[in-house]
Formats: C-alpha cells, structure tokens, sequence
C-alpha cells in the first residue's frame, strides 16, 4: 500500500472511532497513582474577589490591571500569550485560569494510556497554533511497512514545516542557534552580545511553521502507547523470523533483526542483546536488553526530519557527549520511549524531551530512574514543544540551569513526575546573576523566560502526582515568570521540602507571571531570598495556593505575599496548622515601592490563610498591626519618589492579610 494510501486509512479509522461509541480503556501495564482528590472549589480562589471589594480594594485592583496592560503594550506585550495577557488585564481571575491549565495537562498525561495527542493541543492552545487539519487516529498498521507508510507522511509534514528555510541554509541556522544558547547562558540580553547576531537568528527560526511540526507529531504520537508499540514488537518478532541477517550498521554494535538504510536515517529492529546505537535513525524499536543510546540516536536534526526510538526492556543508559539529545526535536519531531527499567540519562544541551523549532518528547513509563544535564533539557521548548513524562519510580533529576518544565519564546515545556518520591535539581553551576557568595542561577522547575526586549516567554510547567519530593532551585525558579513568560507549579500531594534562591516559589519580575498549586501534604517552603513565596518585582502577577497540610513558610525580603513595582501577589493557604517565618516588612501583605509612585500605580496584595489552624507567625514583627491568629488588616505602605521640590509622597501599595 502506498504510503499516501496508508495515511488515508489512518485518517479515516480515525474519523470512524470518533463517531463510534467510546470503547471502555484498556487496563493498563503500570499504574499510576491517583491523586488524592481535592474538594471543590479550591480555597480562596474564588473568594479573593469577594475580599477585595469586602476591604474596599476594587478599584485600586482595576487600576493595577489597567497600568500592567498599558505598560505591556509598551514592551510589546501584544506578542505575549493570551494567557498571560488575561492574567495582566484580570489578575484576580487569574489563579482560576492557571489552575485550570494544569488540571487538564495533568488529566491528559494521567491517563491510561496517556493522551498525549491532549497534552499537545494544550501546547497548541498556548501558542494559538490551529489543530491538525486531518482528524487524528491511534489505529497503525503494526509491521514494517505500516511504518515506513507513518515516517514518510510525517518526514513530508515536517519538510514542508521547513519550506521556508532553504535547504542550504539549514545547517547555518543550526550553528546559529547553538550560538544563541551559549550566549543566552551568558545573558539573557541575547541582542547585545557583540559578536553575534542573535536576533536574525531569532527571526530566522520563526519560519519553521510550528503548527506542521504538531501536525508531524500528532502521526506519531500512537507509537508511544503500549498497546501499540507492544503490537508492533509482536508482529515483527513474527514477520522477521526467518529473515536474513540485516547488514551491518556503523555505528551500531550486538545483534539487530532488522536494518535498512533510508535517505533520512537508519530504519532498525533491536534483538534482546545488549545493544549499542551511535547512528542517525529515523526508527527503531528495540526489543529489550540492557542497551546503550549515543546523542545522534536520540534527535531529530538536519537531514533528520524524523526520530522514534522505542525501549521496550531492560536497564538502558543514553549518554550524550554531545548537544541534542534523548527525545530532542531540533528542526523536527523526536519521540523516545523507554518502556521499562531502570535507565540512566546523562546529557550536555539540549535534552531529555527538549525542542528546538520542532517537538520532543520523552516517555518513561517505569523505573527509578537518573537525569543529568548541564542546560536546556527535562522538558524545555523554544519555538515549539518538549515533554518529558516519567510515569512511575523514585527518580533523581540533576540539571545545571535552565529546564525542568521550562518556557522560552515561542515555546512550551513540560516536566510531568506522576508518582515516586522524586529528587529535583537545578543549581550550582552558573554563579548568581546577582554575584551573590554561594548562590546560582536556576531558571527551572515551572519557569519561563523571554529574550528580554526581543520576544516574550512561553509556557514552563511542573506537574508532581505525589511522592515526598525535594526541589531544589537557583535564582528564577520554582513557578517563575520572566518578560511575559508564564510558569507554573502544580504538585498533586507528598510532604514535600521546596529550597530556592532569590525569585523562587511562585514569582517573577519584568511581566512575568508565575504560580504554585500544592494540592495536599506537609511541605516545607524555604526561600530565604528576596522576591519569593508569592513576593515579586515589577509589573507582574503571582499567586502561591497551598491546599491543605502542615506547613512550613520560610521567607525573607519580597515575601509571603507582598508585591512590589505596579504587581499583584496572593499567597492563599486552605487548611493546616501552618508556620511562617521572616523578618521582612513586606511580607503579610504589605506591599509596593517607591517606582509605584513615580508611575503613579499601587501594587496590590493579598495574604489569604483561611484554614481555621492555629498557626504559628513571628514572634516579633515590623508590621502593625503583626500578623496573627483570627485576626484581619489593610496594610498600605507610603513611599517617596524623585528629589528636591519633585519629590512625590503618596501610598505605593494596598493589601489585605485575614487569618481565620
């Protein structure tokens, strides 16, 4: 059958199954923990309005959402995702439609078997991207010509995504974009390196049409589903019994059942041998043993429009000595797989469910699993998406900076931990920003940034199903927004331990949004730098929920709710007998600062713990009145601005702290 042909009858069994009545879900190979279920609705989300207008605060919160709009238009914000212009314009409603994001990433990756081609069309949605024209299918034709029939209608798809890139001028681009990674390591004002052009490279990227590179996707999503690929692996057994030896293949050691050769990369069957793979692959599905994956493997690239490599069995090690890597979709589609086992990830750039002008996605259903990377890896997109999903085990994730469900321009990347208690990573390599003795950067775990005064940020999110975990993060991290980027945090359940540096937990600065929703669990929040715990910097919007639990708040400078610089801060804590900590005189609701006055705005904020615990608060505290059990306030804050006879006095901030 030709591969048009089989396409066809792809669509159409697709079109078939939609009208046909839903077909119970099949069991599946590994569970995965349900959450444990909230009830509804989330405390405090729906009431902050009602304690705004109660304290009088409405219009100074309609004023706010008026100068963070107009000052966005001014820093083109009008290339800023719908989402974070919705928070901008209403920041109250915001916690609802943060929420809500995650709520539907979550369901759709939860799921058995997970639906990815969902978790997609929420990308899209982010990105305004429009769906696949053609109805999309999870029915395959499991032998080897079903395949070649699926990598040369998505290989098309992809080519024609990269029509306006002239062929030879790929490679550049390539080189370019290495560059601007490196310099963006450096700086995040990616225009001012010297030496560089980084913003014609910039431009140049964004004519890879991004909704081709989903549509690519979309065909080849079914083959990371076990019923599918287990078909497949069945079927092949049989049809290659009797085969002649495959020839042999460079790069590539131990036995294969199958091997040819296309202008697009190798096209392989794995044995149950402990393999090795150092080779440009368009497909390969191994059938088990404890195998070992080289960089060139595990990416699309150049000439390389396509790569799926499946894992079905054994302790696997990918190893990268080399940038883009593992479910790396740079200038094209990479789906990895690994289906069971306990797998080592070692990588440098570029990595571990990352995209680059294309889609990358990492599967891991099962395993105790280690992620190492130095940058840009663990489920991190620019100008276009990357995924990384571990399914099951009690895993250890190490990364330099920059990822971990992390959101450049144009991008959206999700990490999504499903169950075990987890460690995460993201610091110490790259020294502070700030030059601050013994802190570093992050730029990880829920955050997004932009290329300031170039182009707005994406979408960074981190979804944690449960498990005692323990994060750990640099500066900008943890549910971080940076120049129009949207980061968020949604942990599920577990007594967790959070430790982040300056703007980490539910922050950001310079029109960020950011936020943090922990469903259940007595977890342990340390950020003893400026700018964190729902504390922030300069036209943005954070909001941190803590549902239920014993916690521990630890805070110091912008903190525990306390905005600064035309921003809005909530920290709303639902349930618990809760401790916080800090010395700050803007936290509890105090907020605001003298460049409030000078542009003539209020931050506003809100301090929300409407659980009914007795909960512990600083024994000594600069505000009055000091925050306390059962008690409420309207905090303002006078500031000064300018010198001499301009000198302007006037209220830079308002907030409201109630416990009850």
């Amino acid at each position: 059958m030709p591969p048009a042909a089989v396409v066809a009858v792809l669509f159409a069994a697709g079109a078939t199954a939609a009208a046909a009545p839903a077909r119970p879900r099949a069991r599946a190979e590994v569970a995965v923990a349900a959450p444990q279920q909230p009830q509804a609705p989330w405390p405090g989300i729906a009431e902050l309005p009602a304690h705004v207008r109660e304290h009088g605060l409405q219009a100074d919160v309609e004023a706010l959402a008026g100068a963070i709009t107009t000052w966005a238009d001014r820093l083109g914000g009008s290339k800023a995702s719908q989402l974070a212009r919705n928070a901008f314009a209403d920041p109250l409603g915001a916690p609802a439609a943060l929420l809500a994001t995650t709520d539907r990433l979550d369901a759709a990756l939860r799921a058995e078997p997970p639906e990815l081609h969902e978790a997609l069309a929420e990308a899209r949605a982010f990105l305004a991207l429009p769906a696949p024209a053609a109805a999309r299918s999870d029915e395959f034709e499991p032998t080897l010509l079903g395949v070649k029939a699926l990598l040369a209608a998505a290989q098309k798809l992809v080519e024609d995504a990269l029509g306006a890139i002239e062929p030879a001028d790929r490679a550049e681009l390539r080189a370019g974009l290495v560059t601007l990674l490196d310099d963006y390591l450096r700086s995040i004002y990616i225009h001012e390196a010297k030496d560089h052009d980084n913003k014609r490279t910039w431009k140049k990227l964004q004519r890879v049409d991004a909704a081709g590179m989903h549509a690519a996707a979309e065909l080849l999503l079914p083959l990371l589903q076990p019923k599918v690929h287990n078909a497949l692996a069945a079927a092949l057994r049989k049809e290659l019994a009797n085969a002649p030896p495959p020839p042999a293949v460079p790069g590539v050691t131990g036995r294969l059942l199958y091997a040819e050769a296309t202008p697009h990369g190798w096209i392989l069957v794995g044995s149950t041998d402990a393999n090795v793979y150092d080779a440009r692959i368009a497909f390969a599905i191994d059938l088990g043993g404890n195998d070992t994956w080289r960089a060139p493997s595990t990416r699309s690239d150049v000439g390389v429009p396509i790569n799926v490599v499946l894992d079905l069995a054994g302790d696997d090690r990918y190893l990268a000595g080399e940038p883009f890597a593992q479910g790396c979709g740079l200038f094209g589609v990479s789906l990895l797989g690994d289906a069971a086992g306990k797998d080592l990830y070692e990588a440098q750039r570029g990595a571990q469910g990352a995209a680059f002008a294309g889609i990358g996605v990492l599967l891991d259903a099962q395993g105790d699993d280690r992620f190492t990377a130095d940058a840009f890896a663990q489920g991190i997109a620019l100008h276009g998406t990357g995924l990384l999903l571990d399914r099951a085990g009690n895993d250890a994730m190490t990364l330099g900076s920059d990822g971990q469900g992390y959101g450049l321009p144009q991008g959206v990347g999700v990490l999504c931990d499903l169950a075990g208690n987890d460690q995460r990573t993201a610091t110490g390599v790259r020294e502070s920003t700030y030059g601050t003795e013994g802190e570093f950067v992050g730029r990880a775990q829920g955050t997004a940034f932009g290329f300031r005064t170039v182009a707005p940020g994406g979408l960074g999110a981190l979804l944690d199903g449960g498990g005692k975990d323990v994060n750990t993060v640099g500066e900008f991290g943890f549910g971080c927004g940076y120049f129009f980027g949207v980061g968020v945090v949604r942990d599920r359940g577990g007594d967790d331990q959070t430790f982040a540096s300056r703007y980490g937990i539910a922050t950001g600065a310079h029109h960020g949004v950011g936020a943090v929703f922990d469903d259940a669990g007595n977890d342990l929040w340390d950020n003893r730098h400026t700018a964190s715990l729902a504390g922030n910097w300069d036209l943005t919007v954070s909001v941190l929920f803590d549902r239920a639990g014993d916690d521990r708040y630890l805070g110091d400078g912008i903190t525990l709710g306390s905005s600064t610089i035309t921003s809005f801060a909530a920290l709303v804590d639902g349930g618990g007998k809760d401790v916080y900590e800090t010395g700050s005189d803007l936290a509890f609701a105090r907020c605001g600062h003298a460049d409030d006055v000078g542009r003539g705005s209020k931050s506003i904020a809100l301090f929300l713990d409407l659980g009914g615990g007795k909960d512990s608060y600083p024994a000594t505290s600069p505000l009055q009145p000091p925050p306390g059990n059962g008690s409420v306030a309207v905090r303002t804050r006078e500031d000064a601005f300018g010198d001499g006879d301009a000198k302007k006095a006037a209220t830079s901030g308002k907030g409201v702290f109630v416990d009850r």
